[in-house]
């Protein structure tokens, strides 16, 4: 990799004039950098820079939910190797960012989801140790130790993947905190809420204050937007099932209610109701027809279905409508602006989820603003390229393979203009890390055996240079950004 001097860089958010941010106290313009657009040598200005890394799943191996959730039948498909590993390879990685962001520095780090691995309050609180250059608080003894983490010199964002939120990444928080309530004092573990991942992220004392949840339009709901340069405005999606799947359990509950109180009356085992509860709520959803499982042909069986069911609700991405119509005004108003559109899931991974978004009305609406250019995100731990277009203009979708198995990379995307040609670039680069023991484990696991040629993807989804036509309105807004009316981000 590189290795030069450490140079701390952050971005305000917003798109401010340099007049109005002189009136804005000496202090505050120390701790941000103001710069002009950076000319590099073909005569092309170098917008914005960032980092992307996904599928991070630092998880607890100590954790008894892990090994012991329905007398195991999970743990077989779910665990790995390495994961005893992930908080010194999330380390490894985070050097390899920091050598990157000294040589060209970033504007930021963006993590799109599944940091953690099983929605547990130790999990995300050693993450955010880890991120922030910490030695992780009551670490695991049974995970590879963490000897003093570096912590990111750019400043990161997140969004929420399904095991940030969702219990082994597919089981709504509040219906199993209440079911598993027993379990929790026996066995030690914690399943998070969303005060506790907001309380988390608030916890951190690097630059992004709330690494972008400090500003959501809706209290807990895990979606924001910000603008790292004048020309470009980044949308960020919470796409997990969690906020739809807590609204399904305050209802189920509800209407349920004699149900469950039977079940508490015969004093049966947590692993038993477990397994109960699972099959009246699947069948419940059902019934009520919240899902369209499988365009609705699949009928209710044996335990094996009903789990299956779960796992592809919790497990598939969503939007809802009120998140929905909040992203395109989001694009809307700011027409002279790229929008770069980030989530866990891309809409390939979207759920049958009766109400809520489907792929084809999403892929539609982003391809229809031609300020869109690309949607950025993870979940499918491969890296993968895709040219999404309606009749008029179109955006990439562009997915990252997982940190956590192979190839364990990760990439960065430079937004590059020519005002001449009114041409842009998406400017893509994959980058690995040097902890050799991780990547060797993750490439000789089973599970991904057959899929190690997809999950690095070919050439055209690693280091490729994207094309799109620059909007007339953001095209002005570059030309005023680079006559020194605005500021962006210079990458040296």
């Amino acid at each position: 990799m590189h290795s030069k001097s450490v140079d701390r860089r952050t971005f305000l958010k917003g798109s401010l004039t340099a007049g109005a941010f002189a009136m804005f106290p000496g202090w505050l313009t120390d701790f941000f950098q103001i710069t002009t657009p950076s000319v590099m040598p073909d005569g092309r200005l170098s917008l914005l820079r960032f980092a992307q890394l996904t599928d991070i799943h630092l998880g607890d191996v100590s954790n008894y939910l892990r090994h012991n959730f329905l007398l195991g039948i999970v743990s077989y498909f779910y665990e790995r190797p390495q994961d005893p590993m992930a908080g010194k390879l999330l380390d490894a990685v985070i050097h390899e960012v920091n050598l990157v962001h000294q040589e060209n520095p970033l504007g930021f780090c963006m993590l799109t989801g599944d940091l953690i691995d099983c929605a547990m309050l130790n999990e995300v609180q050693w993450f955010v140790d880890i991120a922030d250059g910490k030695a992780p608080r009551d670490f695991c003894p049974e995970m590879v130790a963490v000897d003093n983490p570096e912590g990111f010199q750019a400043p990161w964002y997140a969004c929420l993947g399904n095991h940030d939120m969702l219990v082994i990444g597919s089981f709504g928080g509040t219906l199993f905190r209440k079911l598993l309530e027993n379990m929790q004092a026996n066995h030690g573990f914690s399943i998070i809420t969303h005060q506790e991942w907001m309380a988390a992220m608030e916890a951190s004392d690097k630059p992004a204050a709330g690494h972008g949840f400090d500003d959501q339009p809706q209290a807990h709901d895990g979606y924001y937007s910000f603008s790292p340069s004048p020309c470009v405005h980044a949308i960020v999606l919470n796409t997990t099932t969690d906020n739809w799947m807590e609204g399904m359990v305050e209802l189920f509950s509800d209407e349920k209610a004699k149900t469950l109180k039977a079940m508490a009356a015969k004093n049966l085992s947590a692993e038993e109701n477990t397994t109960i509860l699972m099959q009246e709520f699947s069948q419940w959803l059902r019934d009520r027809g919240f899902i369209d499982y499988m365009a609705g042909s699949k009928s209710i069986g044996d335990l094996d279905e009903d789990l299956q069911t779960l796992l592809v609700i919790g497990s598939g991405g969503t939007l809802d409508r009120d998140q929905y119509q909040w992203m395109i005004d989001e694009i809307e108003s700011n027409p002279g602006k790229l929008c770069l559109i980030f989530s866990h899931h891309g809409s390939c991974d979207f759920g049958l989820i009766a109400g809520n978004v489907q792929q084809d009305e999403f892929d539609a609406t982003l391809a229809a603003h031609n300020n869109v250019i690309a949607h950025v995100c993870g979940h499918s731990h491969k890296n993968c390229i895709e040219t999404i277009a309606d009749a008029d203009s179109s955006y990439y979708r562009i997915r990252t393979s997982s940190i956590i198995e192979y190839p364990q990379e990760w990439r960065t995307v430079e937004l590059i203009a020519d005002q001449q040609s009114q041409k842009g670039v998406i400017r893509c680069r994959m980058f690995g890390h040097n902890y050799t023991a991780a990547f060797n484990t993750a490439k000789k696991h089973w599970r991904v055996q057959d899929s190690l040629d997809e999950n690095a993807g070919t050439d055209s989804d690693r280091d490729v240079d994207l094309e799109f036509t620059i909007p007339l309105q953001v095209l002005a807004a570059i030309e005023q950004a680079a006559s020194g009316n605005c500021f962006i981000r210079t990458a040296l």
